[in-house]
Parts: structure tokens; C-alpha cells; sequence
């Protein structure tokens, strides 16, 4: 019989099945449910105890570097029995995505799914599709800061130095000196739902009542479109609730520039606020494992995932192939030769959101005004976060035209909705290249023309469409593949409103970093570039201090590093307010050097030495409770039915029958009540 079992586990058969079959091949025997099962567990528990867990991870991922050599997978030892504290994989469809759609990185870590507790750090982007794929995975030991400068080294070596346009984390403070050191010039965002629960966590209590006053202020704060009025408003909130001074100021203040919309207002987020895309595939790889887990079972479930991931995009590209009928578009019949161009490149997503958007121009009317028009917002949104409401201004128009020589303004169009529906007016401006943009930001910030330009288009030949206004992520993958500039040159340059001029129908000035070229030297950036969190220097000093600390302990060279350390106070204190910027340079350079010895590619010789991590032991009982027979278990049942016997008492009815038994108080030893309700306690 056991080597049944063990075949039908070799056949992955399902227990309740091979209980079935065990019963049909020997109807002679009794079989119990329980005994069955604690023979399966035993053979799996021997199976895993062939080899250890962590070798046979590390075999699985080297047999597919072996079969494909743009597998990319790094190690992490630590003590002298070379145990597993970090591994890095990335394999060659991931690569592939990562170069392309490195503009938007997301990362998130989640624990309980592997029986050694290691955290889980997951690598997201946004892919054409609007999807939200995983590029890269880590198992990791802790989230100290040195962990996350380890993994964020081994990313940026996987993919041959490629560094995101911008990042995408919560506010982790081990993670915010990783990446402060790792990708100094990337802009780095605090994921805004994170922030606001913590917000919740540390001053609803204190604030009390109050808590709804200050969740008006802190949106207010916000959703400020100027530094100036970020700067103001801030110091009103802080003066009108004072218990909440310590926590906003050390925690949010000083990293203001990853959260306040004023700072960074024309940065490409394709829509993105927060890191729940993240958090959701967390909680799908979580519902199949859980911490009893190996670390096989989480490159399995992961990999299923993505699997998953690669089929819906296949899926979509056949329905947009084999669908040739649909409803009308107002697109093809008002923007007909616009409606052909981005058939042909859009993928099925981005075109029809780019549909709705020129759909909708048609209930917006337009006005030519003066290039000095101030849009100021009369009342800033203060429950809601200004990216989601619609029709919302997010930029003023002195902030877009700062720095910026007015003589390339063609035309500036105000634009509202018809009727006065809503009292939002956004701000369309017109560059003598050709570029626009609008106050929105929908083109900036999406990379999708917004419906304020459309209705513009209808009133003016010196609005025009070109392809390459929409960034090439959001193109098909079969023009990605065959994407040249010739294809873009070639594509025309159109109007809605027929001009005398013909000859601009066929030049290409602008793209949509043209777009950006206007603001790049807005007086934003340079105030961004003063604001270093000092948070990031302690990190990185902090973690310098600590390899330098556990050198010297090693060599027994702690007294010359005291030493050292006790010159650099003195010498520091006579001179305080000078600024090394050479030394500063110098310990970046030590610790990325370091790093990059850390990185260790997976090698054969490596999976030799390597042994288990540590199993971390959760607070609490254990999960699985000991195993018992089913005799255990009939026993127990028997006994305790005896018990019952002995105190219940048996009431017989006049056909002889037994009714159902009722409990003894323990005062009287009469039945019908208990020891709270005897009667003789009253008495």
C-alpha cells in the first residue's frame, strides 16, 4: 500500500481520490480517513527531507539559467555555514519588459509565504495592456536598508545599469535610504493610500474630534498646485493642530517631494497613486501559499501568476484581431484620419480610453484668451485627492509658462464644460512648434491626449496631432518590434480644421519630450534639488558606520577605528559649518563598491555550499497540531460519551425510550438548572 501511495504522489493525486482507490483495490481492509492522511504527510515530509529546500530552489533556477543564459539570478550568504539570506531572479521576458516600461517601477514586500519567513520583495510595472506585471522577485531575510540596497544593486546589474524613471514604494525607511543611494537622480513616490493610513494610525486618537478638521487641512495641503501655497497652507495646519506637529513634520515634511502634487506636477505616472496594484498580487501569490510554504512552492506560484498575466494579453490581442464589428465611434466620424493612426498603433486599452477622451470634447466649448489669464483655483479639493477629480486643474498656468519665452505661445484657449455643467475651466496652450499642452495633464502625466486639446482641434488648424505625442509604451507590440523613425516621419501630421498652409501637413517637430522641454527649467526643479531629506544621509552614513564597526570587530582594529572616528569629531566641531563635498563623493563610491561585491551570480559551486536559512519561529502555538490515529481519535470520543453517562441524567419517557440528557447543578444534584440559578443559593 505504500507504494501506492507513494505513486500516486509521484502522480500529484488528490487524497480524498487516492483514499477511493485504496478502498477499491483492497475491499478487504478498513481503512480510516486519518490513517491514510498521516501516511501521505509522512512520505511528503520524507520527500522534502531528500534534499534541502534551499538546494533545490537554487537547482530549479540554475537548470533554467543553464537552458537560457539571459537568466539573471544572484545569491546572498551570511555566516561561516553559508546560509541563504537573500536571492535575486529575473528571467528574460521580465528583462525584456523592465527596458521597456522602466518608467514606472513599482515595489512592495510581504511576509508569511515560505516556512523560513522571508520577506518577499516583488518588482511591478505597467505594461501597454494597462496591466501590472512582475519583472522582478527577491527573498530576503530583513528590510534593513543595507537588504534593500543589495536588492536594488542587484536590479540595476541585472538589467545593465537600466534606472527607472521613477519609483513607486510605500515609506518604508529602509527602503528610502535604499533608493536615496542606489538611484539618486530617480524620483522617488510614497504610495499616498499608505500615508494616509498611517496618518489615521498615529493622530485620530490624538486629534479626536478634530480628525475631520485636520483631514480638510492635510487634503487641502496636498492637492496645493504652488510650492507657495503648499508652504502657507502647511504652516496653518501645523498652527491649528499642534499634536500633530512632531509626527508630520519628522515623518512627511522632509520627504515632501514624494507626496505634495506642487513639487512634482509634470512627472509621467500613467494614473498611478498608490502601490495596491502591488498589495493585489501580493494577496493572489499569498492565497496559495502560506508560512509553512517552501521556497520552491513561491517560484511556482509566482511563475503561475505571470503565466496567467502573458495569456490575457494574448487574449486581448485576439478579440481586438478577430472583432470587426462594433459600435460607432464619434472619433471616425469627426477625426477620421486621427481615429485610422491610432487604430493602427494604440494597443485595444489605450485606444479606447483615447476614444472617450475625444468623445467627450464634444461637451466641452472653447474660448481664445490672453496668455496671461490666471487660473488660480478659487477653492482646492479638501476630501479627495485632486488627480481623481474630473476636469480639475493641475498646474496653474504661471507655473507652465515660468522660465519660458512667451513669444512661443500661438494661441491660449480656456475650455468648460457646455451649459456651465461645471464650474472647471482648463487652459489649452499652443507652441509654434506645434506642441500644446493643458492644464490637465492628462498628456503629461498619462500620455493620453486629453479631451480639453480635442474640442480645441475643432476650433483651430494650429492644434496638431502627431503619433509621437503619445509616448511608444502605450504602442503594439508588433510596432514596438518594427519601430523606426522612418514609421513616425512617415505617419502624417494632422488637423481637424482645414488650412491654406499645406506644407506643415508634412513635417514632424515634436514629440512629446518637445511637451516637456517648455518646463524643464521651471523654478520647481531647483527648488527640488535643495530639499535632501536628511533621513537619506543618516542611511547611508549610518550604514557605512556599521560595515566600518563590524570590520574593525573582525580584525580587532576597533581601537584605531575609535581613534579615527574621535580625530573626525574634533576636527568636525572646529569646523561645523564647512561642507566636504569630495568626502561626501568618497563614501558613495565605498558603498556601491561594496554592494557591487555583494552580488554574487548563481553558480553550481555555490549551490553546493549552500544550506537552509534560518527558520524563524512566529509568536504563538504552532500552525498544525500533532497527528493522531484515527483509534486516538475513536477513543477519545468513547471516553468522553462514558462521562456524559456518568452526569447526565437519563430521563425515560412512558414508551421506555430515553429522552435528552440534561446536566446536574453541583450544589443540589438536581437537574433542570445550573449552580448560578439554584434555587437553594436564594434560600
Amino acid at each position: 500500500m505504500i507504494k501506492d501511495l507513494k505513486f500516486f504522489l509521484d502522480c500529484k493525486v488528490a487524497p480524498i481520490i487516492q483514499l477511493e482507490i485504496l478502498k477499491r483495490k483492497y475491499p478487504e481492509h478498513v481503512f480510516h480517513k486519518q490513517d491514510i492522511y498521516n501516511a501521505i504527510y509522512n512520505l511528503c515530509q520524507n520527500n522534502k527531507n531528500e534534499r534541502p529546500d534551499s538546494l533545490l530552489f537554487l537547482d530549479i533556477l540554475f537548470e533554467k539559467m543553464t537552458q537560457d543564459p539571459r537568466w539573471k539570478v544572484f545569491v546572498r550568504h551570511t555566516g561561516s555555514e553559508n546560509r541563504l539570506s537573500g536571492i535575486f531572479w529575473m528571467s528574460p521576458s521580465q528583462l525584456e519588459l523592465y527596458r521597456r516600461f522602466s518608467d514606472i517601477v513599482l515595489n512592495d514586500n510581504t511576509c508569511k509565504t515560505n516556512k523560513y519567513n522571508m520577506y518577499l520583495s516583488v518588482f511591478m510595472i505597467k505594461d501597454n495592456y494597462g496591466r501590472f506585471r512582475n519583472v522582478a522577485n527577491a527573498l530576503i531575510e530583513d528590510e534593513l536598508s543595507s537588504t534593500y540596497t543589495w536588492i536594488l544593486q542587484c536590479l540595476v546589474k541585472a538589467t545593465d545599469n537600466i534606472i527607472p524613471k521613477s519609483f513607486w514604494t510605500d515609506s518604508e525607511p529602509g527602503l528610502i535610504n535604499a533608493v536615496a543611494q542606489v538611484f539618486p537622480n530617480t524620483p522617488h513616490f510614497y504610495c499616498m493610500f499608505h500615508i494616509w493610513q498611517n496618518i489615521i494610525k498615529h493622530l485620530k486618537s490624538k486629534l479626536g474630534e478634530n480628525f475631520s478638521n485636520f483631514s480638510k487641512a492635510f487634503y487641502a495641503c496636498r492637492n496645493a498646485l504652488c510650492i507657495e501655497i503648499f508652504e502657507q497652507r502647511w504652516k496653518f495646519m501645523i498652527k491649528s493642530f499642534p499634536n500633530c506637529k512632531r509626527y508630520m513634520t519628522r515623518t512627511l515634511y522632509n520627504n515632501r517631494i514624494s507626496w505634495a502634487k506642487a513639487y512634482m506636477p509634470f512627472q509621467f505616472n500613467g494614473g498611478i497613486q498608490s502601490t495596491q496594484s502591488v498589495e493585489s498580487f501580493n494577496n493572489i501569490i499569498k492565497r496559495s501559499l502560506n508560512s509553512t510554504s517552501t521556497l520552491c512552492e513561491v517560484e511556482e506560484a509566482i511563475n503561475k501568476r505571470y503565466e496567467e498575466e502573458i495569456r490575457y494579453c494574448q487574449l486581448t490581442d485576439l478579440k481586438a484581431k478577430y472583432t470587426t464589428v462594433g459600435l460607432p465611434h464619434l472619433s471616425s466620424q469627426f477625426f477620421s484620419d486621427v481615429d485610422t493612426v491610432i487604430v493602427e498603433f494604440l494597443t485595444p486599452l489605450i485606444l479606447s480610453l483615447q476614444r472617450f477622451q475625444i468623445s467627450q470634447s464634444f461637451t466641452y466649448e472653447g474660448q481664445l484668451i490672453s496668455c496671461s489669464f490666471d487660473n488660480s483655483p478659487s477653492n482646492t479639493p479638501d476630501d479627495n485627492f485632486v488627480e481623481d477629480i474630473v476636469d480639475e486643474p493641475q498646474v496653474m498656468l504661471k507655473s507652465i509658462l515660468n522660465d519660458m519665452d512667451i513669444s512661443n505661445v500661438v494661441e491660449t484657449w480656456k475650455i468648460r464644460r457646455v451649459g456651465g455643467i461645471s464650474q472647471k475651466e482648463n487652459l489649452v496652450v499652443l507652441f509654434n512648434d506645434g506642441s500644446h499642452i493643458c492644464t490637465c495633464l492628462e498628456t503629461i502625466t498619462k500620455g493620453i491626449i486629453c479631451r480639453h486639446f480635442w474640442r480645441v482641434m475643432l476650433y483651430s488648424n494650429t492644434a496638431k496631432f502627431h503619433i509621437s505625442i503619445i509616448p511608444i509604451r502605450w504602442y503594439k507590440d508588433d510596432i514596438l518590434t518594427k519601430l523606426s523613425s522612418s514609421i513616425l516621419e512617415n505617419s502624417p501630421v494632422l488637423t481637424a480644421v482645414e488650412s491654406s498652409d499645406t506644407a506643415m501637413l508634412h513635417t514632424v517637430d515634436f514629440t512629446l519630450q518637445s511637451l516637456k522641454k517648455h518646463f524643464q527649467g521651471s523654478y520647481n526643479n531647483k527648488i527640488i534639488q535643495q530639499i535632501i531629506p536628511k533621513r537619506n544621509k543618516f542611511g547611508v552614513a549610518f550604514s557605512t558606520a556599521k560595515t566600518a564597526i563590524n570590520i574593525a570587530l573582525e580584525t580587532g582594529c576597533d581601537n584605531e577605528l575609535v581613534k579615527l572616528l574621535r580625530d573626525f569629531i574634533s576636527t568636525k566641531q572646529r569646523s561645523r559649518n564647512a561642507v566636504d563635498l569630495e568626502n561626501n563623493m568618497e563614501v558613495e563610491n565605498i558603498e556601491h563598491d561594496e554592494n557591487q561585491n555583494n552580488i554574487l551570480p548563481l553558480q553550481q559551486q555555490l549551490i553546493d555550499i549552500t544550506a537552509d536559512p534560518y527558520v524563524t519561529k512566529i509568536r504563538g502555538a504552532p500552525c498544525k497540531k500533532r497527528m493522531k490515529s484515527s483509534i486516538e481519535v475513536m477513543g477519545r470520543k468513547k471516553v468522553m460519551h462514558e462521562t456524559l453517562n456518568h452526569v447526565n441524567v437519563q430521563e425515560t419517557d412512558d414508551s421506555g425510550g430515553t429522552s435528552k440528557s440534561q446536566r446536574k447543578c453541583l450544589l443540589c444534584k438536581k437537574p433542570g438548572h445550573y449552580q448560578k440559578k439554584c434555587p437553594s443559593i436564594r434560600e
